[in-house]
């Protein structure tokens, strides 16, 4: 895990917030002026937009390490979503002077920090593709797998609401497509668990 704290420049040391924001409490408003960016030092944040209509749409839930708000800091954009802390979270706010200078200082910061935003990118253009291109099936088992692979785990546990919005979808037919692989003993799923039977064939039943 990045010890972000640790790389702090002295140079920057009283310039920098650390806080803690008890679940609910917003740590980036959604229009608001993108002036600093928040390193996500431990617990668990939600991302989401809001429509005209007062609508939710929840992007991600997200657990550290990460930051937020680098995009709209260089491009000095308003803040593109609400920023939540899911759990009790720890946060390192810098605002944009001290940023801007932490990346002259560190080069190593630096580049991690392009990294990141190079991430974020191709993920936003890779779901978008995947959306376009790919059925709900193929959407849902690839996001399966990967998030098992990432936790090195055979189960999973979701809110659906969140994947469907994640996949591009509504949860009436997500539940069909979870109700499919069930059916075909793929997988089993109960109260928001998920646990995967046969890995080799979920693959082999994403790309049918």
């Amino acid at each position: 895990m990045i010890d972000w704290q640790s790389r702090i420049p002295k140079e920057l040391e009283n310039e920098i917030l650390i806080s803690v924001y008890e679940p609910g409490d917003l740590i980036l408003s959604e229009g608001d002026k993108g002036d600093k960016v928040c390193f996500l030092i431990s617990g668990q944040t939600k991302m989401y937009i809001t429509s005209l209509n007062g609508q939710v749409h929840i992007q991600n839930i997200v657990a550290a390490p990460e930051a937020f708000g680098m995009i709209e800091l260089f491009k000095n954009l308003n803040n593109a979503c609400t920023v939540e802390a899911y759990t009790k979270v720890k946060v390192m706010i810098v605002y944009r002077d001290a940023f801007m200078r932490w990346l002259k200082l560190d080069h190593d910061f630096a580049l991690d920090m392009l990294t990141r935003i190079s991430d974020i990118a191709y993920r936003q253009i890779d779901e978008q593709s995947k959306s376009m291109l790919y059925p709900l099936k193929y959407r849902f088992i690839s996001q399966v797998i990967s998030e098992c692979d990432l936790k090195k785990s055979d189960t999973l546990v979701f809110d659906k609401q969140i994947m469907a919005q994640r996949l591009a979808t509504t949860v009436r037919h997500l539940n069909r497509t979870i109700n499919t692989c069930v059916e075909k003993k793929l997988i089993t799923y109960s109260d928001g668990k998920l646990k995967v039977l046969d890995f080799k064939a979920l693959r082999a039943y994403k790309d049918v």
